[in-house]
């Protein structure tokens, strides 16, 4: 039997136990064969909710541990290939982000609130919640700076510089109001440290950081009536000359329900663009640049088969599971809390 078939024999045997959730990144090949297909955050809230024994989450690996904190007692969830990481997420670790947001909190006097992007790992997660702050992503990031801003807390937006930008940006947060902290911990400072509303880390995300303003430009000169719609990821000044910024689900939605015969440039992942020209063929759709992610390509029809080859063994014979995510339990609690923050806020 080739992959395919060994993949679909499986299915056919334990798909009831089993879904597959899949991230708008991965090729094709992989999702044509998930239940659940989406951004982070729909991936960590919708997997869990189900009764399936087994989440097998083709993303890279903190969406994984997102999904394994949401997930029922009676759940399993294992990633296809644990070497498929986030680089933006290793850009700073839990014990950084303590340290940060206790040197605001003595050098301010303040009780600063963590904000820390879904794209992030557990130990940054537990972090956050430890100080009563809140998970985000790109799709209600605004709306959770605001919630603490309403409450008189400044923010530290942890990893994501661009993302951050972005969001204040929309809020008319001034420059003069917001700092940076490199990744060597040193500050970046614009006014009285008492005036800042927002403290902001210099982390980014290799694949949003290749798009450029030379893009767009080139872009436009060859289609004069092409809208640029991209991820709030990219650098302010490509998101600020695109015509819409918002999220995966986002750009899903605003490309898919957009008028017959409409020309898109699309600044994100590349199998996500790819995907969406092929579901939308009465539509003219290319990417701003090609930018893959290449942790998100580490899963593969391989690698997924394997997966599921092993939790049929598991089933049939007894066979250990690998790959099986469990959370770290001294940071569960906190990484959760922080969760399901995010969740209570966003929902409300």
């Amino acid at each position: 039997m080739n992959l395919d078939e060994k993949i679909e024999n499986i299915l056919s045997k334990y798909g009831d136990k089993i879904i597959i959730a899949a991230h708008h990144y991965q090729k094709d090949e992989i999702v044509k064969y998930a239940n659940l297909v989406g951004d982070s955050y729909k991936l960590a809230v919708e997997c869990s909710k189900g009764d399936a024994e087994f989440i097998v989450l083709c993303g890279v690996y903190f969406m994984v541990q997102s999904a394994a904190l949401l997930a029922k007692n009676t759940q399993k969830v294992l990633i296809p290939e644990t070497s498929a990481g986030c680089p933006m997420a290793d850009m700073i670790s839990g014990d950084k982000a303590e340290a940060i947001i206790t040197k605001i909190n003595q050098i301010s006097g303040k009780n600063v609130a963590p904000i820390v992007y879904m794209n992030s790992l557990i130990d940054s997660k537990a972090v956050c919640g430890k100080f009563d702050g809140s998970v985000c992503t790109s799709s209600n990031a605004k709306k959770i700076i605001s919630y603490f801003l309403d409450q008189g807390r400044p923010v530290f937006f942890y990893p994501d510089l661009h993302l951050a930008c972005n969001c204040a940006n929309k809020l008319g947060i001034a420059r003069e109001q917001m700092a940076v902290f490199s990744r060597d911990m040193s500050l970046r400072l614009n006014c009285d440290i008492k005036d800042v509303k927002m403290f902001l880390y210099d982390g980014y995300c290799h694949a949003h950081q290749r798009f450029k303003v030379e893009h767009i430009d080139d872009i436009k000169a060859k289609f004069n009536d092409i809208n640029i719609i991209v991820h709030p990821e990219c650098k302010e000044d490509v998101v600020a000359k695109s015509n819409f910024a918002g999220s995966t689900d986002f750009i899903y939605k605003t490309v898919s329900n957009a008028k017959p015969g409409s020309k898109w440039a699309i600044g994100t992942e590349l199998n996500f663009v790819n995907r969406l020209a092929l579901q939308n063929p009465d539509k003219f759709i290319i990417p701003l640049a090609k930018s893959p992610c290449f942790n998100m390509e580490k899963i593969t029809l391989q690698s997924l088969a394997n997966t599921l080859m092993n939790i049929q063994n598991h089933i049939e014979n007894g066979e250990a599971l690998n790959n099986l995510l469990k959370s770290d339990e001294s940071l569960r609690s906190d990484a959760e809390k922080a969760l399901r923050q995010m969740i209570k806020i966003n929902e409300s």
